[in-house]
């Protein structure tokens, strides 16, 4: 039963992911606008900075951590 659950989870939390570096980066399988742009803020906040989406396509997103 506990394996149902946490695959049930995993599912709904979805698999997207972040990669970049301090100057700019990318948000993977997001599954929607407003999930990739808090996991880009997020990424940026690590170096002091804010998000600025450079392009927002269909689970994808890339920013500039300005």
């Amino acid at each position: 039963m506990r394996t149902i659950i946490f695959v049930g989870v995993l599912f709904l939390t979805g698999c997207a992911e972040v990669v970049g570096n301090d100057v700019s980066g990318a948000v993977e399988n997001a599954s929607t606008n407003s999930e990739a742009f808090r996991l880009a803020e997020g990424h940026c906040a690590k170096y002091g900075k804010k998000a600025r989406v450079t392009q927002s396509m269909s689970g994808r997103m890339t920013f500039d951590c300005v």
